[in-house]
Parts: C-alpha cells; sequence; structure tokens
C-alpha cells in the first residue's frame, strides 16, 4: 500500500511540474523578470519545497540530520543529471549551448554555497560545531554551535546571506 501511495505522489508532483514550467514562462513574460531569474528562483523554490519539508521532518521530528542532509544534496546530485535527459528531449541541439548566461552565474554561486557545505562535512563530527571558516553548515537547524536567538548556527544565517545575495546577483544579471 505505501508504495501505491509513493507513485501516486510522484504522479502527482510529475503533472504540477508541467504547469508550473508553463505557469513560470507566462510569470517571466508578463513581469518581465526574466526567464533566467524565474527559472533559478521561482521555479526551483517551488520545486525544492518537499526536500524542505522532508529534511525538516527528519530533523524535527525524527532526529536524523544525515537524512536530511542526504535528501538535499542527493537531490541536488539527481536535478544536475537530469540536465543530461533534458538535453535528449531538446532536439535543435546542446541544451546548455542554447541557455542564457545568467545560468553560468547561476551554477557559480550554487557551486560556492555546495563547496561550503561539503568543506564543512569534510572537517568533520568533532570540528562540524567549529565549521568551516567559523561557520558551521552542515548543522544548520540540527545541533548548530553556536545559535543565535532564534536556534539557527551563525553560519546558517551566513549560508542564507550568501543565497539572498546570489537572489540579487542573478536579477541584476537579467
Amino acid at each position: 500500500m505505501i508504495w501505491v501511495e509513493f507513485v501516486m505522489c510522484a504522479m502527482l508532483i510529475v503533472g504540477a511540474s508541467a504547469l508550473l514550467s508553463r505557469y513560470g514562462d507566462v510569470l517571466a513574460e508578463k513581469t518581465g523578470l526574466g526567464h533566467a531569474w524565474v527559472g533559478a528562483i521561482l521555479l526551483a523554490g517551488v520545486t525544492s519545497l518537499p526536500e524542505l519539508v522532508s529534511g525538516v521532518s527528519a530533523v524535527a521530528w525524527l532526529n536524523a540530520p544525515n537524512l536530511a542532509v542526504g535528501a538535499i544534496l542527493g537531490s541536488c546530485l539527481f536535478n544536475l543529471a537530469l540536465i543530461a535527459f533534458m538535453d535528449l528531449a531538446y532536439q535543435p541541439g546542446s541544451i546548455l549551448a542554447k541557455a542564457q548566461e545568467g545560468h553560468i552565474l547561476s551554477a557559480g554561486l550554487g557551486v560556492l554555497l555546495l563547496g561550503l557545505v561539503a568543506g564543512s562535512t569534510l572537517l568533520g563530527a568533532g570540528l562540524n560545531g567549529f565549521g568551516l571558516f567559523g561557520f558551521s553548515f552542515v548543522s544548520l537547524i540540527y545541533r548548530a554551535s553556536p545559535r543565535t536567538p532564534y536556534r539557527i548556527s551563525w553560519g546558517g544565517v551566513a549560508l542564507i546571506g550568501i543565497y539572498l545575495g546570489a537572489l540579487v546577483i542573478v536579477y541584476w544579471q537579467g
């Protein structure tokens, strides 16, 4: 029974994703925000909501930070591999050759954020409270030390700050 529910949820997500792409295209046209920004920020944010909910659930209810981090990083890897499959569907040529230059900036900023997370992970569990450059990126919500008054690590604050800065930079790039 659980597999049937899982497949039904997956089919619902696939159907909603097709609609999201259409609505994202319309939003980009009508608002003038640009296809690169709408895709990199709005569509990426909406389609990442399942990872957010499952990650917070894994940390808050199950006390399983490895499940949360693994789901988010695994999703990132899977999404990058999907570019190859989209390349097959895009018949005029290579999808990356036709992508706007704004995606180069998004990719670079994504590499920066992933590098910070990976670097913090490589420091190991003993140093994870300290983190990379004084920040604990992996323990964003779970066991960050020291914490702000709002129960998020200062490293989490820095990671969010870098992300918000990336939003602005991608928007200015057009």
